[in-house]
């Protein structure tokens, strides 16, 4: 269980006290809890793996990001990331959202993430201005799709690429239309294209 998941089952046990259940209850649902779909998801796990996770704050990455380094980077391997930041949303978080993300991770791949009607380029460059700060650099890839096809190409043996800030969403928004998407799927439909293509090679 990752930290984070430890705080948030000791707040949910103080809670459900507080409430008035009973201590063999909340023991017994803890037993079997799962986590929801798009939280700390291994959507591939094998000579390198992909995780899909909804975290969209500076906060929610630097938990996630670490605690990803500890648990599957003790010795070798990348961490390859993969996000944006929403349009039209808080926009002071973005800067801080690229320093989290140099710091914790060896490859940065900036794409979209329900841009909406602001311009992606620019949402990408405050980003990557708190990158730059790190001394780190990053790439650029306008569609969510081509970016995650990017990440698993250069994926080596060991590596993890986590997706962040979709994850169990439906939807992207570009302009003022949403657009069918699935996070699981795509990796899937890239992962199985490329293996298709790499045996007729």
């Amino acid at each position: 269980m990752t930290k984070f998941n430890r705080y948030n089952y000791a707040a949910a046990y103080k809670v459900c006290r507080e409430l008035g259940v009973s201590e063999e209850i909340i023991l017994k649902a803890m037993k079997t809890f799962q986590l929801p779909e798009g939280r700390w998801e291994l959507v591939y796990d094998k000579e390198f793996k992909v995780m899909i996770d909804f975290a969209h704050t500076p906060n929610a990455l630097l938990q996630l990001l670490s605690e990803v380094r500890k648990k599957y980077l003790k010795r070798s391997g990348r961490l390859i990331h993969v996000f944006g930041a929403a349009g039209l949303r808080d926009s002071s978080k973005r800067y801080e959202m690229g320093r989290v993300s140099a710091m914790n991770s060896d490859v940065i791949i900036l794409t979209e993430e329900d841009y909406r009607t602001e311009d992606l380029y620019k949402i990408c460059e405050q980003i990557g201005e708190g990158i730059k700060f790190v001394n780190k650099s990053y790439t650029m890839i306008e569609r969510r799709i081509d970016a995650i096809s990017k990440a698993i190409e250069m994926a080596q043996f060991g590596d993890i690429i986590v997706l962040t800030g979709k994850a169990h969403e439906k939807s992207l928004c570009r302009g003022k239309k949403e657009y069918p998407w699935n996070e699981k799927e795509t990796v899937e439909k890239i992962i199985k294209s490329l293996k298709t293509k790499n045996v007729k090679n």
